[in-house]
């Protein structure tokens, strides 16, 4: 957890009562709004489009979603698990194979939801429209993985 200088001037502004210094000679204020801000996140690089995933066509009355799974630096990822569900049922779940790749096949026309699971982090993809005799293509680039705050969990200090 990072706190601004904003934050720290006014936390120390409320206590300054409490704990304030004999009067002394007046120091000049830094200008807060001169200091440099925090430098804006990193944008993720443009990753090249995927690789054409080859699918048999579905029959005439189904239809498919192929794809990859790719991390922030668009590196594919293996091993990530895909479910691709409707609004009323899951349809099917898949694995990522060693090249990023997916394939959901024989899906029944309409709009669906893709999670993605691959370690801590999951991304959800709606809107997904699966039409009669033809194969979705999609990219899904998970988002980076979310640093945890170290914490105590035993104090081994003794009584």
């Amino acid at each position: 957890m990072s706190i601004s200088r904003a934050a720290v001037l006014a936390i120390v502004l409320a206590m300054a009562p409490a704990c304030a210094a004999p009067p002394g000679p007046a120091r000049p204020l830094h200008n807060l709004a001169a200091a440099p801000t925090a430098a804006p996140a990193p944008r993720r690089p443009a990753c090249p489009p995927p690789a054409p995933v080859r699918v048999q066509p579905p029959p005439p009355t189904l239809g498919a979603i192929a794809g990859t799974v790719i991390d922030e630096r668009c590196e594919l990822l293996t091993g990530a698990t895909i479910v691709v569900r409707s609004q009323t049922r899951i349809a099917r779940a898949e694995i990522t194979d060693e090249s990023g790749r997916f394939t959901a096949l024989d899906l029944p026309p309409g709009e669906y939801v893709i999670a993605v699971y691959y370690l801590d982090s999951t991304l959800e993809r709606g809107g997904v429209r699966i039409r009669a005799g033809a194969v979705e293509t999609v990219q899904l680039a998970m988002p980076p993985p979310v640093k945890a705050e170290p914490r105590i969990t035993h104090d081994l200090s003794g009584p």
